[in-house]
């Protein structure tokens, strides 16, 4: 017989003589105790998200199910670190048309944006197709870096974790880059160099 995923609409309180495991994959915690989880999340950001527990039902010594509960651990807006520093956070909301997330803080802006179905897994694109851009000052970070006059495709990629229909509902995922080029205007022209960034995001989609 092929496996069924059967979603759960109500709560329920199973056995604990069924119960075979608790895992935790992510950031956070992970209490149990028979057929009671209890999850705490981490006391700092982290990139690595969502976080997934996992409970297996076993009965006559047979696996017979699971339950995978997804936890995202994302203050609202978009945060990011750049090169292992502070996070930072930016005030921010998804395109209901388009696949476009951004966000503004005082003069410094974050955007996102990506071609192709949601959710899912993106690498960045020489193209403005899947694209990271933030200015900070004169700063400009971007997906794309320079090597010997020829321009590379930052390593890393952008992920789209969960799409909710707009008019309030959020978009969720993570990106890194590694390294994202950037590019510092001074009064003698212009710098250039790499740094590693990471970031995630909880945005509401805009009707």
């Amino acid at each position: 017989m092929a496996a069924k995923t059967i979603p759960v609409t109500t709560s329920m309180l199973v056995d604990q003589k069924y119960i075979d495991s608790w895992t935790l994959i992510g950031p956070g915690k992970l209490d149990s105790r028979l057929n009671k989880g209890t999850y705490t999340a981490p006391t700092k950001l982290s990139a690595e998200t969502p976080a997934l527990v996992e409970v297996v039902f076993r009965t006559d010594g047979i696996v017979v199910g699971r339950v995978l509960a997804r936890i995202f651990v994302v203050p609202e807006g978009i945060s990011i670190r750049i090169d292992g520093g502070d996070w930072q956070t930016f005030d921010g909301d998804a395109n209901s048309t388009q696949n476009i997330v951004a966000a503004f803080k005082g003069g410094d802006y974050i955007s996102l944006g990506w071609k192709g179905r949601s959710p899912g897994t993106y690498a960045w694109t020489l193209s403005a197709d899947v694209a990271f851009s933030h200015t900070v000052g004169t700063m400009l970070y971007q997906h794309v870096y320079i090597q010997g006059n020829k321009p590379l495709i930052s390593g890393g990629s952008l992920i789209i974790a969960e799409v909710g229909p707009a008019g309030g509902d959020y978009v969720v995922g993570s990106f890194t880059l590694s390294p994202a080029g950037w590019t510092r205007a001074t009064s003698t022209g212009v710098t250039a160099g790499t740094a590693s960034i990471e970031g995630i995001f909880r945005v509401k989609r805009l009707r």
